[in-house]
């Protein structure tokens, strides 16, 4: 699948990346997943960015709404010239332990996997399906802890429409964004390890494809929100 790439901003703004003086202070070409709130753009870090010229179709002005948007800042004041926008999806994960045999379900290909300060999950992610389907590829998250280990199950219902199970030039490649709330979730502040488990397609020398797990640690260390 054609790869997403998305900047991302552990921080406030990297001083690297500006333009410094008395009177002058910007910044260009940022992503970040914001929250909005009338004209303004809140990151999780709690950054309040002002909208002070638009350059999209202005469908995102709906309160609480959350977006990865891309922006450049104008100045000390943090007013932002808005350039593009991707709805963003937010949905609670569900306790979840999976059975032993438990068969792969329909593959996703995840661009980039986040944990924010406010206590997001945050997927970008493609998978498969056909133009004209009536299957809505329901994707949900759900989630054990063991000990002090957190594990993740991303899962992708989506009426075997992959190249796994039908010919490849009847399907199309999409993407979405979630951002999973999981900061109420933690049994313990020592939460050392987080671990992300998705099936996703594989391919062999001969060009047949099949899908597999995959597990990935998304997070070593301490985690408090």
């Amino acid at each position: 699948m054609k790869r997403l790439i998305f900047a991302a901003l552990a921080g406030l703004f990297l001083m690297t990346s500006c333009n410094l003086g008395e009177d002058v202070y910007t910044i260009t070409n940022l992503s970040e997943f914001v929250t909005v709130k009338g004209e303004t753009l809140i990151d999780d870090y709690g950054n309040m960015l002002q909208v002070t010229e638009d350059k999209t179709d202005k469908g995102w002005k709906t309160d609480d709404k959350r977006l990865l948007a891309q922006f450049d800042i104008v100045n000390r004041n943090l007013d932002i010239t808005l350039k593009a926008y991707n709805n963003v999806i937010i949905q609670t994960p569900e306790l979840y332990t999976p059975a032993e045999d438990e068969a792969p379900m329909d593959p996703v290909a995840i661009q980039d996997a986040s944990i924010t300060a406010k206590g997001y999950l945050n997927i970008i992610l493609g998978y498969y399906a056909k133009p004209e389907t009536d299957c809505p590829h329901n994707i949900t998250l759900g989630y054990n802890q063991d000990g002090a280990t957190l594990n993740f199950y991303l899962m992708h219902d989506g009426n075997g429409e992959n190249p796994a199970k039908m010919n490849a030039d009847l399907l199309k490649e999409y993407y979405r964004i979630y951002s999973f709330p999981i900061s109420g979730i933690f049994e313990s502040d020592d939460l050392r390890d987080i671990f992300l488990q998705c099936d996703v397609l594989a391919s062999d020398n001969d060009g047949n494809y099949s899908v597999v797990k995959k597990i990935a640690r998304l997070y070593s260390g301490n985690v408090v929100f």
